[in-house]
């Protein structure tokens, strides 16, 4: 594929103040507000709109062949996560945190209330869903754009946070960027191009991981 387009000003700047909306939602979550994780990390809403609205996302933010690109994004997304609750369901691994053999060894971590969302499922390890999703991001970058360095930086980063706050295991990191990586190739291979999405491929893959999210959640239960 070629290298998308740059965004236009009013893009920018849409995306500047989403991205200071969620940076706001964060800070005030890092500095305690347990009610930021539950009205928001783990909202049902949040898998309901959040593919959708990536995909108008990249049809204001570009035209053409970047906004295939973008929407490509949320049609990954959707697949990896999918196939991650699935597995996360079935493998029903512990996270590190709850591992007493990993807490006698790991220094304590400054945000406590990181270390207290991840106690809300601790058997949901393997494998990382946001190492997954991650992937679903990097790939889109490297194979729309071509910034395959920045593609790997994005992904080690997810993974390496990950780890960190003791949310994984390194196996369950690997596992989470293979689903997702393996995801994209899937769709690339069987079903649509990176540069070809349409916005019905979008609606039609949020549909499919919204059944496997219904039956996942069960498995993996946030109380």
């Amino acid at each position: 594929t070629g290298k998308t387009s740059l965004l236009p000003p009013y893009s920018l700047s849409l995306l500047a103040s989403l991205w200071t909306c969620v940076l706001g939602l964060w800070f005030k979550f890092c500095a305690g507000d347990l009610r930021i994780a539950k009205r928001f990390l783990w909202a049902k809403e949040l898998y309901l709109f959040a593919a959708p609205a990536g995909a108008c996302l990249s049809l204001v933010a570009g035209n053409g062949a970047s906004w295939s690109v973008g929407a490509f994004f949320p049609v990954a997304w959707c697949a990896a996560l999918a196939i991650a609750f699935v597995l996360k369901g079935k493998t029903k691994r512990r996270r590190p945190l709850v591992c007493e053999c990993v807490q006698k060894i790991s220094p304590p971590r400054t945000i406590d209330i990181i270390p207290t969302t991840l106690r809300w499922d601790p058997v949901a390890s393997l494998p990382s869903g946001d190492v997954a999703g991650a992937a679903a991001f990097a790939y889109t970058l490297a194979r729309g754009t071509g910034c395959y360095f920045l593609a790997a930086f994005c992904l080690a980063c997810s993974g390496f946070g990950r780890m960190y706050w003791l949310a994984h295991h390194f196996f369950d990191v690997l596992m989470g960027a293979a689903v997702g990586v393996g995801a994209c190739v899937v769709i690339e291979v069987v079903w649509v191009k990176v540069d070809k999405v349409c916005l019905w491929h979008v609606i039609l893959a949020h549909t499919v991981m919204l059944i496997f999210l219904r039956a996942a959640m069960k498995a993996v239960k946030h109380d």
